[in-house]
Order: structure tokens, then sequence, then C-alpha cells
């Protein structure tokens, strides 16, 4: 029995890997890392480049995106990693900073 559950759950495992490696948008880098709240709105992508660009910053791509933890904002890498920028709440504007 303990065969059989571990082979279902590695197949799970396998199932949801290959799901968040196919999670495509065509601003993504391949192998780009985003949250779950941003692959279920995909729009906010754009957004999040938008914002950076609207900054005088330059996002030509998403190398990845990571959400704070104690604060509201994102985290994003463009351009292959050479470029990382936090994108923070304030006060009810979004505030871009190059990093």
């Amino acid at each position: 029995m303990t065969i059989g559950i571990s082979n279902l759950e590695n197949s799970r495992v396998r199932k949801n890997a290959e799901q968040a490696n196919t999670f495509t948008h065509p601003l993504l880098e391949s192998g780009a890392r985003v949250p779950e709240g941003i692959k279920e709105n995909p729009e906010a992508i754009n957004q999040l480049v938008k914002i950076i660009g609207l900054y005088g910053y330059k996002c030509n791509s998403v190398s990845g995106i990571v959400e704070m933890s104690f604060t509201r904002g994102f985290s994003v890498w463009c351009n292959n990693h050479n470029y990382a920028y936090h994108i923070k709440d304030k006060g009810g504007n979004w505030v871009v900073t190059l990093q």
C-alpha cells in the first residue's frame, strides 16, 4: 500500500511541477518564477511592467516576481536579472525603487 501511495504522490508532484512550468506570458522569460496570485491574474504582469516604465526604468522582459511578505508590494527582476525593482504601496500610491 505504501508504494502505491508513494507513486501516486510522486505523480501529483510531477504534475504540479509540469503545470508550474507551463505558465507562459509574452513578457516572462523562460524559467521565470511568479506567485500563484500572478498566475491567476496574468494581467498583473503587464501592470507591474507598466508601473516600472512610468518611473522611467526599463523592463523589457520579466525574470521573476516575488510578493513581499511584510508590506504590500512586489520585487520584480527584469531583463535577464539585470535590473531589480521594489514596487510598494505607500499611502495608496505605488512607488518603484531600483535595487
